[in-house]
């Protein structure tokens, strides 16, 4: 086992997964718990789109946020990244959190939540390794999807948005665990460090984990 401790944050809770994302950071949670001695979970996330949740995890609570998103949902996973900086609620928890768990290393499902999550530790002056943990090469993903529904000026904003913060936490990660090697070679040209590919989302290639 391996004597670190891991914080895993996602967009969204695990406690009873239904869709493909779900399934598979659930998965990567099995994994962590088989391979650390000391793992822990935090989904940050909009409640109406996931009722069912765990104690530790934690709901949008600002008002502004969660109308933005009942407004626009299209623009939900960019909002909830932000939040851990920009909405009190979250943050005087996440912040709780991470001064009492005080993390070796922390994993992020897909990059939304590195923006408001890179603030805060930067002002906890805290700094725990960080994992990638990549299921699409995001940007290209969301142009498809607001092209087809057709939300015009926002929807590029929104994907240049979102392409900016990809390269940014390629770059910044300490690994990046991508489903292809088509998504390993994008990281790898916008500047990642360290490149696994795990297709299912837990194969054991975590050496370079281990020498942490």
């Amino acid at each position: 086992m391996i004597k670190r401790k891991i914080l895993v944050i996602g967009p969204y809770p695990i406690k009873k997964p239904q869709h493909g994302g779900q399934k598979r950071l659930a998965a990567l949670v099995r994994f962590y718990r088989a391979i650390f001695e000391n793992v822990k979970f935090i989904a940050v996330f909009h409640q109406a789109s996931y009722p069912e949740f765990d104690p530790e995890d934690i709901p949008l609570g600002h008002k502004e946020n969660i109308d933005q998103i009942d407004k626009q949902s299209y623009a939900m996973d960019q909002i909830v990244g932000r939040a851990i900086d920009n909405d009190t609620h979250v943050r005087s928890f996440f912040a709780k959190a991470l001064r009492g768990y005080r993390p070796d290393i922390i994993a992020i499902e897909q990059p939304y939540l590195f923006e408001g999550l890179s603030v805060l530790l930067k002002e906890l002056d805290m700094h725990p390794k960080i994992i990638y943990s990549s299921q699409n090469i995001e940007y290209i993903m969301k142009e498809a999807i607001y092209k087809n529904q057709k939300i015009g000026d926002i929807g590029e904003e929104l994907v240049n948005e979102t392409r900016r913060l990809e390269e940014r936490f390629s770059r910044e990660s300490d690994l990046v665990i991508a489903v292809s090697k088509e998504d390993a070679e994008w990281h790898k040209m916008a500047g990642s460090k360290n490149v696994v590919i795990a297709p299912n989302g837990i194969e054991k290639q975590y050496k370079i984990i281990q020498t942490w």
